[in-house]
């Protein structure tokens, strides 16, 4: 037997907590987006760095082409690096995009079911 007032109750606690997880899960996908953010801006950087080595409109001397050449290797391989690292961070940032969605789907879910037992 059913308390008065007791489902509705118990549904709206169950939305609250639901809600609690969901915020806490996007808070972690924001972090993660962040660190993706962060990887894909240092490929970028790179990748400008060695297009920036090379794009000289007077010719190189022997030195310069070597200078330009030795920073274009480090960039292209700090640019290696960071793909490496975004490939590293990418099936975590989906899990946790995946859970996220999913723990919004649920808060919004019990949400519904408590407001509608809420009415009835």
């Amino acid at each position: 037997m059913v308390k008065p007032g007791g489902r509705p109750a118990q549904l709206a606690q169950l939305a609250r907590l639901a809600e609690l997880k969901s915020e806490m899960e996007l808070k972690r996908l924001a972090a993660l987006n962040r660190n993706v953010a962060a990887a894909r801006q240092r490929i970028v950087t790179a990748e400008a760095v060695v297009a920036g080595c090379y794009a000289a409109a007077a010719p190189l001397s022997l030195a310069e082409a070597r200078v330009a050449s030795a920073e274009a290797g480090a960039a292209a391989r700090q640019a290696e690096a960071a793909r490496s690292d975004l490939a590293q961070m990418m099936p975590r940032f989906e899990q946790a995009r995946q859970r996220a969605l999913r723990e919004f789907g649920r808060a919004a879910a019990l949400r519904g079911l408590a407001e509608k037992a809420g009415r009835d």
